[in-house]
């Protein structure tokens, strides 16, 4: 059987070694297929590739870190408005000194006046936080926040108009440095002596616990150096495992924003004590006539 042929002398020979253009053929018919099936493959590999990228990149949106979705009930009685002292306010107007009224006894300082001209708020405003619960159920207050609203803008050169007069007083706050974007929010004690007694001055540390029947009081007090600013209040809550975020405006004002201007551009400066009388040695440029 040594070098006996695999098939008997006269048989036919198998198809597939006398037919070498039909191999070719089949060869040739399954290498147009895959060049026609690979692309398509490929390109749906590449989607769901690009897909899976952009799932894993896109950054998820926290629920605290936004207003309240629509049609969820909000668990906080907030109140907020500015806090007036005719001590320590300052105001930027765009007025001459001489177009400028001085105070006389207006127990209001400047404030009315001031906003009645556009005037705003310099360098630093107080806000007025007041927050409960709408029910027994305890909501916790995880962080209080200021939001800047639009573009921060130049703030004016015109004048620095105030009030020289009155004490420190003792209180705590939040402080909101609207020279960051972000602003940047600090926990911050206001201490005069004696004027602590029977003032709440416990650093103020999140969560804050709120109910129906117990509230939290304090200041958010804004200071800008560089920017006129209009900004919101917002306070992120968590109420039995739901989270939410509620902002503010100014409660006294239709809930329109607050705003706050650097007085560092002003070329002039009026400042009057109780009386009315323009304080010589604390004003700049302030010739009333």
């Amino acid at each position: 059987m040594n070098g006996a042929p695999l098939h008997a002398p006269g048989a036919p020979t198998p198809r597939m070694f006398q037919r070498p253009e039909i191999i070719a053929a089949i060869i040739g018919a399954v290498t147009a297929l895959a060049i026609a099936i690979i692309p398509a493959i490929l390109q749906d590999k590449s989607k769901s590739d690009q897909r899976a990228t952009a799932a894993s990149t896109t950054p998820s949106v926290a629920t605290s870190s936004m207003p309240s979705a629509v049609g969820t009930e909000n668990p906080l009685n907030i109140n907020a408005h500015t806090l007036a002292d005719r001590c320590s306010d300052r105001w930027l107007v765009s007025a001459l000194p001489h177009q400028i009224p001085a105070p006389g006894n207006d127990v209001d300082g400047l404030g009315k006046w001031a906003k009645s001209a556009n005037g705003a708020a310099a360098d630093m405003q107080r806000v007025t936080l007041t927050i409960d619960g709408k029910s027994q159920t305890e909501a916790w207050i995880t962080q209080i926040r200021a939001v800047v609203v639009g573009s921060r803008s130049e703030p004016s050169d015109g004048t620095v108009i105030s009030i020289g007069c009155g004490e420190a007083v003792s209180y705590r706050l939040v402080e909101a440095n609207l020279d960051y974007d972000p602003p940047k929010m600090t926990p911050r004690v206001r201490l005069s002596g004696d004027n602590a007694e029977g003032v709440n001055v416990t650093p103020i540390e999140y969560p804050l616990k709120v109910s129906a029947t117990e509230a939290e009081s304090f200041l958010v007090e804004s200071v800008v150096s560089r920017f006129d600013v209009h900004y919101r209040i917002a306070v992120d809550w968590e109420i039995q495992g739901r989270m939410g975020t509620t902002i503010v405006g100014d409660s006294t004002n239709d809930n329109k924003p607050f705003r706050v201007s650097a007085g560092s551009r002003a070329t002039r400066v009026c400042t009057w004590n109780e009386d009315g009388i323009l304080i010589a040695t604390q004003s700049s440029k302030c010739a009333l006539n």
